[in-house]
């Protein structure tokens, strides 16, 4: 009873301060050990972007087709799961603006930045075989986790919009995972320090 008051106070204090920047489903969930997965993903993003209203600009309007490739390998960590995951996206971006009362518009693409993460989950979540996670029922998992964000985008330093952050960037990040017969309700919060 107290761990899901725990779950249900920490979901309701992150209601009200947490901005969601990008969400991955199950990233504390429990998996078997020895897992290799790769996974291809598409992602549209279509609409206005919003700007500081003291700046020369409106009507700003984007377009973004994000291709992604990851790669995730599980495996035990001092009897815990643990796990590292790649990804690499490759974007297409175009859009338009009114900049100091003139039609501007523009258009990249290429790869993002590389993102390495490395988690483990500290509570709930023993490292079990395949055969072993057949049997195996999650309760409340408690994780931690490191996102690195690698530079190798495609940057283009006298240009304003970008594809690459040409920079490197670190992640520490929190999370909670807790499973109600048929359904999870995880919540997790990070930090991005650059």
């Amino acid at each position: 009873m107290v761990k899901k008051g725990i779950v249900i106070v920490v979901l309701f204090l992150s209601s009200f301060t947490a901005m969601s920047q990008e969400l991955e489903p199950r990233v504390y969930a429990n998996l078997p050990k020895d897992l290799n997965v790769v996974a291809f993903v598409y992602g549209l993003s279509n609409g206005n972007v919003v700007t500081d209203p003291s700046l020369p600009i409106k009507d700003f309007k984007i377009t973004g087709h994000n291709l992604g490739l990851g790669y995730v390998r599980t495996f035990g960590l001092a009897n815990k799961l643990a796990r590292v995951q790649l990804t690499i996206p490759y974007v297409g971006l175009a859009g338009k603006l009114q900049l100091n009362g003139r039609d501007t518009s523009a258009s990249r693409s290429g790869f993002g930045d590389l993102r390495i993460r490395f988690g483990i989950n500290l509570l709930g979540s023993p490292a079990v075989s395949a055969r072993e996670f057949n049997k195996y029922e999650q309760k409340t998992i408690l994780g931690i986790s490191l996102v690195a964000s690698v530079p190798t985008g495609v940057y283009y330093a006298e240009k304003r919009t970008n594809i690459g952050s040409n920079r490197w960037s670190l992640k520490p990040e929190i999370g909670v995972s807790h499973r109600f017969k048929h359904f999870y309700v995880e919540a997790y919060s990070g930090v991005w320090v650059t």
